[in-house]
Formats: structure tokens, C-alpha cells, sequence
């Protein structure tokens, strides 16, 4: 989670898309403050992918108004990506779960 100053955002978040593989990166900014970052961001090299991935401004928009609101709706949505990851491991864990010896196998077609 990141908290702009608008000073030294972009290095650090270049610093973080290199160094670190996190499931969520949340950026609480304004999305004209987002813009620019993101501008900074592609001028010193940072992946499209990673600028795609990072949440801005961070929270489930639940129309909040006070700190608490919006700490609350940063802690949903992390909740939101934590479960949705966990959702896809378990899908994938059950498909190979149906196959023979855990290895996906390929229908074959026989010939008469």
C-alpha cells in the first residue's frame, strides 16, 4: 500500500514492480494524481503489466467519506484479491484432481 507525497512515488514503485511479487499493490491517490504517476511510471520503464495490476486509487468503492470508511474498503478489496487467488489455486487443485496421476491428459481420438 502506498501512500503518495508526490515525491520519490515512481521510484519506489519501479523499485517494488522489480524487485517484489506482490498480489496486490494499492496506490491511495486521486485519479488525477494516478494519471500522472502513470505517466512518471511508463517515462522510467515500468511495465504496462504492472501499471495495469496496480489499484488506484485502492478500495472498493463504497462511497467513503471518512478515514475509517476508506481503510475499510482498502482492507475489502485486498480481502476481495487474497480470495479470488485463493478461489483459482483451488479451482486448478481440483481440476487435476479428475485427472490420472495429477497430470492433465489429452483426449485421443481413434480411427476405425
Amino acid at each position: 500500500m502506498l501512500v503518495p507525497r508526490g515525491v520519490n512515488d515512481s521510484p519506489l514503485l519501479k523499485h517494488i514492480s522489480e524487485y517484489h511479487k506482490l498480489n496486490y499493490v494499492g496506490v491511495v491517490a486521486s485519479e488525477n494524481r494516478w494519471n500522472a504517476t502513470k505517466k512518471e511510471l511508463e517515462q522510467i520503464g515500468v511495465s504496462k503489466s504492472f501499471i495495469q495490476r496496480v489499484r488506484a486509487p485502492a478500495g472498493l468503492d463504497i462511497n467513503s467519506v471518512l478515514l475509517e470508511e476508506i481503510a475499510i474498503s482498502i482492507l475489502a478489496e485486498i480481502i476481495e484479491v487474497r480470495r479470488r487467488i485463493e478461489f483459482q489455486r483451488f479451482e486448478e487443485a481440483r481440476s487435476l484432481a479428475h485427472e490420472p496421476f495429477g497430470v492433465k491428459t489429452q483426449a485421443v481420438e481413434k480411427r476405425i
